[in-house]
């Protein structure tokens, strides 16, 4: 049985409000998340239309380059994170509706390992101090069995 967990958050722009794809990679990297495991990098290329995610050793510059290069042209936006140095990890779709939604695969950290529930708490805890800089209008958790 394959568990679904995702946390969705909605960020609101306007001329009063700031948001850009690269400050809110910069605030993950600031705050403990890696997007480099074994010297690679997982991310949506460009043109990508099916989600076909590819590994590459390319240095973080270059992918936020490759970031800022998709937000330009209104593609979404997709790659791999891991909490410091552990196999802990999860993809991040930034989508050009101001829509994030971070797939909780890798690794899921669990409330309870009898029941298979998610440790939510964590996840909020070390995602949401990233968005300081910016104005969440709605985040929503869920997971399916």
């Amino acid at each position: 049985m394959s568990i679904s967990a995702t946390i969705d958050i909605s960020i609101l722009k306007n001329d009063r409000y700031h948001f850009s794809v690269q400050d809110l990679l910069h605030e993950m990297l600031r705050n403990d998340w890696n997007i480099k495991k074994n010297g690679k990098i997982c991310y949506l290329p460009f043109n990508d239309k099916d989600f076909d995610w590819i590994e590459e050793d390319i240095s973080e510059t270059d992918f936020l380059e490759i970031a800022s290069k998709k937000e330009e042209k209104n593609e979404i936006i997709g790659v791999i994170f891991y909490w410091k140095n552990k196999d802990i990890g999860m993809s991040m779709l930034l989508f050009q509706d101001y829509q994030i939604t971070f797939q909780i695969t890798i690794n899921r950290r669990k409330l309870n390992t009898m029941l298979d529930i998610t440790d939510v708490n964590w996840y909020f805890k070390n995602i949401i101090v990233c968005f300081d800089k910016f104005k969440i209008v709605e985040i929503n958790f869920s997971q399916t069995w």
